[in-house]
């Protein structure tokens, strides 16, 4: 393997991360969300008058879970993304479709998770 084959793969591999980066800081807000919610709840658990409003809340929380659960398997299929075309690069293998099937998961799992996030 050469210099200009290494540095190919490596592109190839490194590319993605910032993907993981930017879905990371989504992820951040998310869970920042959620401790607010739940420190609402924690706040209104007391108070008898509150508890439609706390179930509410209880409701949003589980959204927000399930919200930053799917933006985190995003960020594990960039990884998987990341290992899958490194391999194929050294494979000599052409991994067009099962990349773009991938990057589509990916896109599409974000897309439910920021749904779930609004």
């Amino acid at each position: 393997m050469d210099l200009s084959e290494l540095t190919l793969i490596l592109q190839v591999s490194i590319v993605p991360v910032a993907l993981i980066s930017g879905i990371g800081l989504i992820i951040l807000s998310m869970t920042n969300r959620l401790g607010r919610i739940m420190d609402r709840i924690r706040a209104l658990i007391g108070n008898k008058k509150k508890r439609q409003q706390a179930d509410m809340l209880y409701r949003r929380a589980k959204i927000m879970q399930r919200a930053v659960i799917l933006g985190s398997i995003s960020i594990l299929f960039v990884a998987v993304l990341i290992i899958m075309n490194f391999l194929f690069l050294i494979l000599s293998v052409n991994s067009a479709v099962m990349t773009i099937l991938v990057f589509s998961l990916i896109l599409a799992l974000l897309i439910v998770s920021l749904f779930l996030f609004i």
